[in-house]
């Protein structure tokens, strides 16, 4: 079985009738993201931190940018967040690195910076969305 998640998916619905779709309205992006924000604080003393971003900075005008910051060692390095479909956006979730994090030839370190990309509907009127806010 090479695709265990599709797999998953597919007998949860078959068998139970369920879609994680039927879910989706209980669950906003952004209490999500305060959930995980929660958990990465207690489990490793790290915060998820908004960061204002300048126009030439990202590619949609929806993207988020997030530090990740340590209580005591303090910024880690940055997460762009790309979590709502739009035209002409691949339809894959994903991540991937633009900038791996190094020790620089004058002894500072270049922080890493990562993408994750998502393609959560975009949220409706008069609906509750999984994605309201970030």
């Amino acid at each position: 079985m090479w695709d265990a998640p599709y797999y998953s998916a597919l007998l949860k619905h078959q068998k139970f009738k369920l879609d994680s779709s039927d879910f989706t309205p209980y669950f906003s992006l952004g209490g999500c993201m305060e959930g995980l924000n929660y958990l990465f604080n207690e489990l490793y003393d790290v915060t998820l931190q908004l960061q204002t971003v300048s126009f030439d900075e990202i590619w949609a005008p929806d993207v988020h940018k997030l530090a990740v910051v340590h209580r005591t060692e303090g910024t880690l390095g940055y997460i762009y967040c790309d979590f709502l479909e739009r035209n002409g956006k691949p339809n894959q979730d994903c991540h991937f690195t633009i900038r791996g994090g190094r020790e620089l030839p004058d002894g500072s370190y270049q922080l890493p910076l990562v993408v994750l990309m998502l393609n959560f509907p975009n949220p409706k009127i008069g609906r509750a969305s999984c994605r309201e806010r970030v």
